[in-house]
């Protein structure tokens, strides 16, 4: 699973979760093949980034994670936040999460 913002969905990308609006809402369920025009219209929704389906290439980048265990560590509270980060205040607290833990547990 990896997080993409919602300006960079392309044709034939799979929703790895339920993907739901600021109300809770379902907009898109898991295992939904996406294209770019629905990447917009999340987009006018409010939602800007989304997990889809594949290898997670922008944990080294986001939390600066060089140790496997890093990527364990993101994919893990990728979990504990599934479905809150549509929302740009939980994923800013994400990110910060990622790098702390990241940190602590003896990533760079």
């Amino acid at each position: 699973m990896k997080l993409i913002s919602t300006e960079d969905v392309e044709q034939g990308d799979v929703a790895a979760q339920d993907i739901h609006s600021s109300s809770g809402n379902v907009l898109v369920l898991k295992g939904t093949t996406l294209s770019p025009a629905l990447g917009k219209r999340l987009k006018n929704w409010g939602i800007s980034d989304i997990f889809i389906e594949g290898e997670n290439e922008a944990a080294e980048e986001s939390c600066d994670v060089i140790v496997s265990s890093g990527d364990k560590i993101r994919d893990d509270l990728a979990e504990r936040f599934s479905g809150t980060l549509n929302h740009a205040s939980m994923k800013k607290i994400f990110e910060a999460v990622c790098a702390h833990k990241t940190k602590i547990s003896g990533g760079v």
